[in-house]
């Protein structure tokens, strides 16, 4: 897996290699990469000691980027590395960035964030009022050659339904975590799930294109102690709970598409979370995929 991203506070694009790299990912990144980079000089932060292979397609893609990064003014080189790959970056450097970059090896990514915070980095010696943070998400889709409303109805028979007013009701008035553990033990459905909302924009899109219009309809569903769980480490985590489920008309098909939960918590670097939302993620992409039939 690679993963990038830009953190603005320092002015610095950050390259995460981790497991097995192939070169369909280093193809990806390469196209995140055209998106995030900033305008003017920046720094660059990559973490090399998490790989476990690396296919040798990945180099050409490396050697791309390192021309990409050229041309909007890389001012320094940060790497994460290992003794035994970092001759061979060494040798890439020298042959594709201008002696004015500096290159800096580290053997720890503590060791590299400290360069960075103790260097001068930051971007603002005051406070700001307020800061962006660039995330890279992941959409799982699937298609389904079944009818829209065969779909439609497998994904609602999966969810629980409960009456919402109701539901806030109960959960304003319990008393203890368990107490409201058994209320949303009773609201969810067979996957784990319960339906918050759900918006019919298939109508609203009808309504110009007449009845040959693709149905389309957005499911807002989840599990509000799943919630709980990743919001205890990340409390960013509250804003991407509940999950948007799309379900529209394409000629191919049905669609239901998804943007998994992982993705977003991943430059928050919390083990625990993440173990959280990778569970999320599995068993939202088992009720999607059954409801595809």
């Amino acid at each position: 897996m690679i993963r990038a991203s830009y953190a603005r506070e320092y002015n610095v694009v950050v390259l995460d290699f981790k497991g097995n790299v192939d070169g369909a990912q280093a193809k990806q990144v390469y196209s995140d990469l055209e998106k995030i980079l900033p305008e003017k000089g920046f720094s660059l932060l990559a973490d090399l000691t998490s790989i476990d292979t690396m296919e040798p397609e990945v180099e050409e893609e490396v050697k791309k980027a390192m021309g990409l990064f050229k041309t909007h003014g890389l001012r320094e080189v940060i790497r994460v590395i290992d003794p035994d790959m970092e001759i061979g970056f060494n040798i890439l450097s020298r042959r594709y960035y201008p002696k004015t970059v500096k290159v800096l090896n580290f053997r720890s990514r503590e060791q590299a964030e400290a360069h960075l915070r103790d260097d001068g980095h930051s971007q603002s010696t005051t406070a700001a009022p307020g800061s962006t943070n660039q995330l890279i998400v992941e959409r799982f889709s699937v298609t389904s050659s079944k009818p829209f409303q065969d779909v439609i109805k497998r994904l609602v028979a999966a969810v629980g339904h409960p009456e919402m007013s109701l539901f806030y009701k109960e959960v304003s008035s319990a008393k203890t975590d368990s107490d409201v553990e058994k209320i949303v033990t009773t609201a969810i459905g067979p996957s784990g799930f319960m339906e918050f909302m759900r918006f019919d924009h298939g109508m609203i899109v009808g309504k110009e294109r007449g009845a040959g219009a693709p149905r389309l309809v957005r499911f807002v569903v989840g599990n509000p102690l799943v919630m709980k769980q990743m919001v205890e480490h990340v409390p960013d985590a509250g804003s991407y709970a509940p999950v948007t489920i799309l379900v529209d008309e394409r000629p191919d098909g049905v669609h239901l598409s998804y943007d998994t939960k992982a993705s977003y918590l991943t430059p928050y670097e919390s083990p625990e979370a993440m173990e959280v939302a990778k569970d999320l993620d599995s068993k939202l992409r088992a009720l999607i995929t059954a409801a595809a039939g």
